[in-house]
């Protein structure tokens, strides 16, 4: 953690994993250094276009099967923020589904893309419709009795 206005202070980051079978011992694979001062991080500019081309890619194959509706705004648009609010097994289900929509035959493997398609709608709207959804601010409280106005 950090305040605005702190000393620079710098974390030495590793990757650690294992290999199957046994899982055993422990492999420690590249580090980084990583410096922070308040709440500025400096990152190379070949990281941060590296993270502007993974952005354009995940949205542009998104886009590509799920509709969206027009217009849609400049990025971070509904689908960045969305993608970006991911984490866990579903950021990992909605990663794989992105990944393999473009490795499927469509004539071969129309059924299963029209399932992936409609997960990845389904997912995309759930969120939408969510109080972090894009919509949140502008949707009015539920009634309380269906039909009627609460006095």
């Amino acid at each position: 953690m950090s305040t605005s206005g702190s000393d620079q202070d710098c974390v030495d980051l590793q990757v650690v994993f294992t290999r199957p079978p046994q899982w055993n011992p422990l492999e420690y694979g590249p580090s980084k250094k990583v410096c922070l001062q308040g709440r500025i991080v400096e990152w190379p500019w070949f990281l941060l276009q590296q993270e502007q081309q993974c952005w354009e890619r995940f949205r542009n194959v998104f886009e590509k099967y799920v509709v969206v509706p027009r217009p849609v705004p400049a990025p971070p648009g509904p689908v960045e923020r969305w993608i970006a609010s991911l984490r866990g097994d579903e950021a990992a289900t909605v990663r794989a589904e992105l990944d393999t929509v473009e490795q499927l035959d469509h004539a071969r493997d129309g059924d299963f893309l029209a399932e992936i398609r409609a997960d990845l709608a389904a997912r995309f709207l759930r969120w939408a419709n969510s109080e972090g959804g894009p919509g949140a601010v502008d949707r009015s409280p539920p009634r309380s009795d269906p039909g009627r106005d609460s006095s």
